[in-house]
């Protein structure tokens, strides 16, 4: 009998132990390590915009920072707090920029398994970046100077 409860405690242990594993570890699942790519809503689908002269505004989730790309310009987030909420993540940290305390919500609305919102934009993380459009904004000036060089190299053959 002393066996049975023996092998009871310690089945029970590991059960309650991997369990609260699986919970404590859904930020640095889903989260830490990961890239994520604003997305932009048109009236007909959403898509990667990478307008020109900038980059398409990014997050990437360090273990205790967070590197915020605007697109030309960038904010560090260190020293990261995270509160689990019903909805998702609150983290809190320095913001080096900004010499102050910077929050991000991060939550996954419900059925849009590619989607998250971040401070209340859309964003898609990297791993799924092959099923969503990009499209790169060509700045039209530029195009026609790329036009008339190409035209004269052409033209000089």
């Amino acid at each position: 009998m002393k066996k049975f409860i023996s092998i009871f405690f310690v089945v029970t242990t590991a059960i309650w132990l991997i369990s609260c594993q699986g919970k404590r570890n859904n930020y640095e699942n889903n989260i830490e390590g990961h890239t994520f790519f604003k997305v932009t809503e048109t009236n007909s689908q959403k898509i990667l915009f990478e307008p020109c002269y900038a980059s398409i505004e990014t997050f990437k989730f360090y273990k205790d920072s967070i590197y915020h790309n605007w697109g030309q310009e960038y904010d560090n987030i260190k020293n990261i707090s995270k509160e689990v909420k019903t909805d998702g993540y609150l983290l809190k940290g320095y913001n080096d920029n900004l010499n102050k305390i910077s929050e991000i919500n991060i939550s996954r609305p419900k059925g849009k398994d590619l989607f998250w919102t971040i401070n209340p934009k859309v964003f898609i993380d990297s791993i799924n970046l092959e099923q969503i459009k990009l499209e790169k904004h060509i700045n039209e000036s530029l195009r026609k100077i790329l036009l008339q060089t190409i035209l004269r190299v052409v033209l000089l053959f």
